[in-house]
Protein backbone atom coordinates (compact mmCIF):
# COMPACT_ATOMS: atom_id res chain seq x y z
CA UNK A 1 0.00 0.00 0.00
CA UNK A 2 1.28 3.41 -0.96
CA UNK A 3 -0.04 6.57 0.69
CA UNK A 4 -0.75 9.71 -1.24
CA UNK A 5 -1.79 10.52 -4.73
CA UNK A 6 -5.26 11.68 -5.60
CA UNK A 7 -8.08 10.17 -7.62
CA UNK A 8 -11.51 11.40 -8.61
CA UNK A 9 -14.39 9.91 -6.66
CA UNK A 10 -17.90 11.09 -7.48
CA UNK A 11 -16.36 13.96 -9.45
CA UNK A 12 -14.29 15.19 -6.51
CA UNK A 13 -10.58 14.70 -5.83
CA UNK A 14 -9.69 12.54 -2.86
CA UNK A 15 -6.59 10.80 -1.62
CA UNK A 16 -6.07 7.31 -2.90
CA UNK A 17 -4.44 4.18 -1.59
CA UNK A 18 -2.24 2.57 -4.22
CA UNK A 19 -1.48 -1.16 -4.16
CA UNK A 20 1.29 -2.79 -6.17
CA UNK A 21 1.79 -6.49 -6.83
CA UNK A 22 5.46 -6.93 -7.73
CA UNK A 23 7.28 -10.11 -8.80
CA UNK A 24 9.98 -10.51 -6.17
CA UNK A 25 12.94 -11.74 -8.23
CA UNK A 26 13.03 -9.29 -11.14
CA UNK A 27 10.79 -6.47 -9.88
CA UNK A 28 8.15 -6.75 -12.62
CA UNK A 29 4.93 -4.97 -11.62
CA UNK A 30 2.17 -7.56 -12.10
CA UNK A 31 -0.70 -5.42 -10.90
CA UNK A 32 -1.56 -1.97 -9.64
CA UNK A 33 -4.78 -0.76 -8.11
CA UNK A 34 -6.07 2.49 -6.61
CA UNK A 35 -8.72 2.54 -3.91
CA UNK A 36 -10.35 5.52 -2.22
CA UNK A 37 -8.50 7.00 0.72
CA UNK A 38 -11.85 6.99 2.55
CA UNK A 39 -11.54 3.20 2.93
CA UNK A 40 -9.71 1.76 5.91
CA UNK A 41 -6.16 0.63 5.04
CA UNK A 42 -7.19 -3.00 5.57
CA UNK A 43 -10.23 -2.79 3.30
CA UNK A 44 -8.24 -0.99 0.62
CA UNK A 45 -5.44 -3.59 0.88
CA UNK A 46 -7.90 -6.47 0.50
CA UNK A 47 -9.63 -4.89 -2.49
CA UNK A 48 -6.30 -3.95 -4.02
CA UNK A 49 -4.98 -7.48 -3.65
CA UNK A 50 -8.07 -8.98 -5.30
CA UNK A 51 -7.91 -6.50 -8.19
CA UNK A 52 -4.17 -7.00 -8.67
CA UNK A 53 -4.52 -10.79 -8.68
CA UNK A 54 -7.33 -10.57 -11.23
CA UNK A 55 -5.20 -8.30 -13.45
CA UNK A 56 -2.19 -10.60 -13.08
CA UNK A 57 -4.32 -13.52 -14.26
CA UNK A 58 -2.90 -16.15 -11.92
CA UNK A 59 -2.54 -16.98 -8.25
CA UNK A 60 0.96 -17.06 -6.79
CA UNK A 61 1.99 -19.70 -4.28
CA UNK A 62 3.32 -17.03 -1.91
CA UNK A 63 2.91 -13.30 -1.35
CA UNK A 64 5.47 -11.37 0.67
CA UNK A 65 4.18 -8.20 2.30
CA UNK A 66 6.07 -5.31 3.85
CA UNK A 67 5.81 -5.78 7.59
CA UNK A 68 3.01 -7.50 9.46
CA UNK A 69 0.56 -4.59 9.86
CA UNK A 70 -1.82 -5.80 7.12
CA UNK A 71 -1.34 -9.52 7.72
CA UNK A 72 -4.44 -9.92 9.94
CA UNK A 73 -6.62 -8.41 7.20
CA UNK A 74 -5.04 -10.22 4.24
CA UNK A 75 -4.53 -13.61 5.90
CA UNK A 76 -8.16 -14.86 5.59
CA UNK A 77 -8.23 -13.99 1.88
CA UNK A 78 -4.87 -15.64 1.26
CA UNK A 79 -5.94 -18.70 3.25
CA UNK A 80 -9.11 -19.01 1.14
CA UNK A 81 -7.02 -18.74 -2.05
CA UNK A 82 -4.34 -21.11 -0.68
CA UNK A 83 -1.63 -18.47 -0.94
CA UNK A 84 1.12 -18.33 1.69
CA UNK A 85 1.43 -14.84 3.20
CA UNK A 86 4.86 -13.89 4.52
CA UNK A 87 5.70 -10.57 6.19
CA UNK A 88 9.18 -9.20 5.50
CA UNK A 89 11.08 -6.23 6.86
CA UNK A 90 12.40 -5.21 3.44
CA UNK A 91 11.12 -5.63 -0.13
CA UNK A 92 13.79 -4.30 -2.53
CA UNK A 93 11.78 -5.01 -5.72
CA UNK A 94 8.73 -3.22 -4.33
CA UNK A 95 10.84 -0.31 -3.13
CA UNK A 96 12.31 0.06 -6.63
CA UNK A 97 8.82 -0.07 -8.17
CA UNK A 98 7.57 2.58 -5.72
CA UNK A 99 10.53 4.83 -6.54
CA UNK A 100 9.86 4.48 -10.28
CA UNK A 101 6.14 5.18 -9.80
CA UNK A 102 6.92 8.24 -7.65
CA UNK A 103 9.30 9.61 -10.29
CA UNK A 104 6.66 9.06 -12.99
CA UNK A 105 3.96 10.79 -10.95
CA UNK A 106 6.21 13.75 -10.11
CA UNK A 107 7.11 14.20 -13.78
CA UNK A 108 3.43 14.82 -14.52
CA UNK A 109 3.26 12.28 -17.30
Amino acid sequence: MLPGGSVLENGRPCFGRFSLLVEQKCGLVLGMDVQSGALTPGEAAGRGLVESLLKAGHLPDKIVIGGSRLQPVLQPLCDALQIQLWPASSLPALEAAIAALSRHMMAGQ
